[in-house]
């Protein structure tokens, strides 16, 4: 019997049968990156992130590369008070990572959507197994970085995301024949019919077009 998992691999391996793989985010950033970003945040109040991460020299590194960035930014060194954090706080988006004490990751994730907590989360992992890439969209990841990575390509993003939830871009992704409507949740291939989607084909999907 297949389960759900092996179910979402499937239909993506049928799409992508029909297409060539996306490259890779091409060039390089430069350094003013970090200070134009505070430029692109128009909204009246700082975006706040939620950074869980419990290797102090990144957590550390990243708080001033975000916060230069224009967020405002909590740190929570461990899973329990990441989970109560994201819980009793309001925030704009979370960075997660997976490797946390007290708590996992992939355990603080499911907690906070049993709990309707719909907060945008970004997952942080040295983890590249398919199979966890997708126990974490099942969770309710919305994007994976692995690590190591360049702090452009996660203030990039998160940059993404955000526009996405508040409708600041197209709500598609088109490559190599595919178009994802990331509103509806559906998919057309050269032109076809769309085809519905489950919640972890879109999110698999996605991460791979966007990658």
């Amino acid at each position: 019997m297949i389960d759900v998992a092996e179910d979402s691999l499937l239909t993506l391996s049928f799409i992508f049968d029909h297409v060539q793989p996306t490259t890779q985010l091409e060039g390089d950033l430069s350094h003013a990156t970090l200070t134009s970003n505070s430029r692109c945040l128009q909204r009246d109040t700082q975006v706040r992130l939620l950074l869980v991460e419990d290797d102090t020299d990144l957590s550390r590194s990243l708080k001033i590369d975000l916060e230069r960035a224009g967020y405002a930014v909590d740190i929570a060194m461990d899973g329990q008070r990441g989970e109560f954090l994201g819980m009793t706080e309001s925030y704009d988006i979370v960075v997660l990572d997976l490797g946390l004490p007290k708590l996992s990751g992939m355990e603080v994730l499911r907690l906070w959507r049993q709990a309707d907590n719909n907060v945008p989360v970004i997952v942080l992992t040295a983890r590249d197994a398919w199979h966890e890439k997708v126990d974490g969209f099942k969770a309710g990841a919305d994007d994976y970085l692995g690590k190591p990575f360049h702090i452009q390509e996660l203030l990039a993003r998160i940059q993404s995301l955000l526009k996405r939830l508040h409708g600041q871009i197209k709500p598609e992704l088109s490559a190599h024949g595919i178009a994802l409507n990331e509103d509806r949740q559906t998919v057309l291939i050269d032109g076809q019919h769309p085809v519905e989607l489950t919640s972890i084909e879109f999110r698999l999907l996605r991460y791979l077009m966007l990658n």
